[in-house]
């Protein structure tokens, strides 16, 4: 994803990639909270990390997208 966007070209097999790893992050770590603990909050937390990596990988291949100075 990062060669595409610093290439400025699309890529849709590495977002492809991503969703599934996306996926299956979160997945793992919402079935690693205690079942015997059935509070909401704590899937909220437990989706949190992978979620803000997401996130921040987004905004930084926005911003190699837009911001390609050569």
């Amino acid at each position: 994803m990062a060669i595409a966007a610093l290439r400025h070209r699309k890529d849709p097999a590495a977002w492809l990639y991503l969703g599934v790893g996306f996926a299956a992050s979160v997945t793992a770590n919402v079935l690693h909270v205690d079942p015997a603990a059935l509070h909401c909050a704590r899937y909220a937390v437990a989706a949190t990390p992978p979620v803000a990596a997401m996130l921040a990988l987004a905004a930084l291949m926005r911003q190699a997208w837009e911001h390609r100075t050569w």
